[in-house]
């Protein structure tokens, strides 16, 4: 039984897994050599404190979101 979100065909699915494995993948490629740059720049405690920042920045981002908040797909009821 297929629910009533939209989604890809069926058989298009290992593709869009694919890709989307892709994406996240370029993203820790890029992160890691970013940071690791910083490291070598600023010194690790700073690269430390500076993901730590964003981390509370994000989770505080997340608290004020409704949807995300009440939730727990992040959808709304409808």
């Amino acid at each position: 039984m297929h629910d009533s979100a939209p989604s890809s065909p069926d058989i298009h699915l290992s593709r869009v897994q694919a890709v989307l494995v892709l994406v996240q993948s370029m993203a820790l490629l890029l992160m890691n050599n970013v940071l690791g740059a910083l490291a070598d720049v600023a010194g690790p405690t700073v690269v430390v404190a500076a993901c730590a920042v964003m981390l509370i920045g994000v989770g505080l981002a997340g608290l004020t979101s409704g949807p995300l908040r009440n939730d727990r797909t992040g959808l709304g009821r409808g």
